[in-house]
């Protein structure tokens, strides 16, 4: 294989990664939940184009009811190609509460009547209790999932897409998730404060980076106001800025992303100092992997 195709492969299947990496992170998030796949496809068209918009105002409408229904859900949505890497559909996975599954299937069944799609060519299938689902309902990230495809697979489909993705249809994302309707305060800070997404700040918990502040070491936390203590409504959080020195420097030196004379620079920095700015983007870049 040339060397540019080997880089082209390096970039594909680390984009496929932070998919599938963003997937399993909802799906553990929303682990205790009722869980749900909904399959839409239509009857083949000569413009595959226009098939490819048709399946994105599909997938847009369903969401859309769902929304307009007042029910908390959660959803990983997929458009693929299939295997003739020329069929347009979309699957989406569903994260609810065992009680609002009414809701769903009547959002379902009006898409279906909305857009005149064939019964047959679509499903809603649940998650069965007594069964090992978890084949099933990683089935919506295959078309991401460097694990079930071989290299030509991977750059077929790439290209596939690319030839897809023109003129109207060119901006049409293949994969998209939902996010809390109603964020709590403490991402909402550290978004607008440092760009922090909820994968990032999730990211900051789970390596034990950052820990939530009660009793007297939250008035502490209101009192100082400065960093390590990041103070947002009904809450704080202390930053273990010293663990994400030690974590960011490790990670850094196997990566080589930097040279080694600002490598040292860094190292001899005061550790009760470090620059949380520098940080923080090292840690968007860290949690990505």
């Amino acid at each position: 294989m040339p060397e540019k195709n080997k880089l082209k492969l390096l970039q594909l299947k680390s984009k496929n990664n932070r998919v599938k990496s963003s997937f399993l992170h909802l799906n553990e998030v929303n682990r205790h939940r009722s869980k749900a796949l909904a399959t839409f496809t239509v009857l083949s068209l000569v413009d595959k184009q226009l098939q490819l918009i048709l399946i994105k105002e599909i997938k847009n409408h369903f969401i859309k009811l769902l929304r307009n229904s007042s029910i908390d859900v959660q959803y990983f949505s997929v458009i693929e190609l299939g295997k003739s890497l020329a069929n347009p559909h979309t699957h989406i996975q569903l994260y609810f509460e065992e009680e609002n599954i009414d809701k769903i299937q009547k959002a379902y069944q009006k898409t279906i009547a909305y857009f005149s799609l064939n019964q047959k060519r679509c499903k809603l299938v649940q998650e069965n209790k007594n069964l090992n689902m978890k084949s099933s309902f990683n089935y919506v990230i295959k078309e991401f999932d460097n694990k079930v495809m071989t290299n030509n697979q991977i750059m077929a489909l790439d290209k596939a897409r690319s030839s897809l993705k023109q003129k109207e249809a060119k901006n049409i994302q293949l994969f998209s998730k939902s996010r809390a309707s109603k964020p709590h305060p403490l991402f909402k800070k550290l978004y607008y404060s440092h760009q922090l997404t909820y994968d990032n700040v999730n990211y900051l918990f789970e390596k034990g980076f950052a820990t939530r502040l009660k009793g007297m070491r939250l008035l502490k936390a209101r009192q100082n106001g400065k960093l390590p203590y990041i103070v947002f409504k009904n809450g704080a959080i202390k930053l273990e800025t010293t663990l994400l020195y030690h974590s960011v420097l490790f990670f850094l030196c196997f990566k080589v992303l930097i040279k080694t004379k600002i490598l040292q620079r860094y190292i001899y920095i005061n550790k009760s100092n470090v620059k949380f700015n520098y940080v923080i983007k090292k840690v968007r870049f860290v949690s990505m992997e």
